[in-house]
């Protein structure tokens, strides 16, 4: 049996790759125990939980941009997980340690560096983060998800994987997710999301264009989903229009991975933050996007990331600073006008890209211990 455990890093989406990683290898490799370290107490249980994975919580305070009181308590959480992790890797003998970046990834990869286990990075951004390049030479690999990241990472240790997808956006079926949504030939189904924590200026533009989009696009539906902190305003606007259109409004504050890929599978078009898992997702799909990348991420990343689609023809990319219910009414409209018809998806590179990692991994665990 392959043992492995996955430091789920400091976000939703480094969790979901971490998630994509172990069903990879239960697919690839056989008989795996996957054993998860996370480190938000808040967010990371329940979604394990749900998941039915194993974990192991050991909390960790995100560093300050600027040094300050909160960079000392940082380290000092730093620590405390080091060493918790270290206990765990006695206990669980993992023959290999997978971390998906972010703050999240520095405790387990220590820890597993000072107990002679191999780590593999995996690093989905065309930009290697901060936890790549600062832990990339504690690592047996480092697992990149493009082929731009190749030459800004240790080239020793680079190898060029592809960006791995949970099982549920590599199986997701258009023609079987539209069916199973109840919409008809004649439904144009828009998707909104903002990642697993949600968008506020993506809601609030998508709030301020349902009148337009529902008064002068008929057969028009839309999905939106909020994030818990705008859900609560997300009740009140949606009371706000009339029953007829509420009804072709659906609102939650977050789907599960299998009902993000019915979504995202059935959509016409898709209104998105541009993160790593989101960009792979709608890639893999070939969903026409509005993309709207995150103003303060760090590097520009999330426009990198836009680069993959708009390039391809795939999608609009409009600004957070310019996004309005007007100008978000007039890229939707743009992208639907675009003649629809059957898909080419990207599947099969996710599965092979899934199988890559796996075999990666597998390799690496032949070190365990030499």
């Amino acid at each position: 049996m392959l043992r492995v455990l996955i430091a789920g890093g400091g976000t939703g989406g480094h969790l979901n790759l971490g998630l994509a990683v172990a069903e990879a290898l239960e697919a690839n490799v056989g008989e795996v125990e996957a054993r998860f370290v996370a480190c938000r107490p808040e967010t990371d249980p329940p979604i394990l939980e749900r998941e039915g994975r194993n974990f192991d919580l050991f909390p960790v305070l995100a560093p300050p941009r600027r040094p300050n009181l909160q960079l000392v308590r940082s380290l000092r959480s730093l620590g405390r997980a080091v060493c918790q992790t270290r206990r765990l890797i006695k206990d669980f003998r993992p023959q290999v340690m997978i971390a998906t970046g972010a703050y999240g990834s520095a405790a387990p990869t220590l820890a597993a560096w000072l107990s002679s286990v191999p780590v593999m990075l995996l690093e989905p951004e065309i930009e290697p983060g901060l936890a790549t390049r600062l832990l990339g030479r504690l690592s047996a690999a480092i697992a990149c998800a493009h082929p731009q990241t190749l030459a800004r990472v240790p080239t020793s240790r680079a190898r060029l994987t592809g960006m791995p997808l949970r099982r549920a956006f590599i199986m997701a079926d258009r023609q079987r997710a539209r069916a199973a949504l109840g919409l008809g030939p004649g439904v144009r189904y828009i998707v909104c999301t903002g990642g697993s924590q949600g968008a506020r200026s993506l809601n609030r533009a998508l709030w301020d264009a349902l009148p337009l989009l529902f008064r002068k696009l008929p057969g028009v539906m839309v999905c939106h989903t909020t994030g818990a902190a705008g859900y609560a305003e997300g009740l009140a606007q949606r009371a706000l229009l009339p029953v007829e259109q509420q009804q072709r409004y659906r609102m939650v504050e977050s789907l599960r991975s299998e009902e993000m890929a019915e979504a995202l599978a059935a959509a016409d078009v898709v209104v998105a933050r541009c993160g790593a898992n989101t960009i792979a997702e709608l890639r893999a799909l070939n969903v026409p996007a509005v993309l709207v990348p995150y103003p303060f991420a760090t590097d520009e990343h999330q426009k990198k990331n836009a680069q993959l689609l708009l390039e391809s023809g795939q999608g609009l990319m409009v600004e957070d600073a310019e996004l309005s219910g007007e100008t978000l009414f007039e890229h939707l409209v743009t992208v639907l006008r675009e003649p629809g018809g059957e898909r080419q998806t990207r599947q099969e590179e996710a599965r092979a890209a899934n199988a890559r990692v796996a075999h990666l991994i597998h390799e690496l665990s032949g070190s365990a211990g030499a």
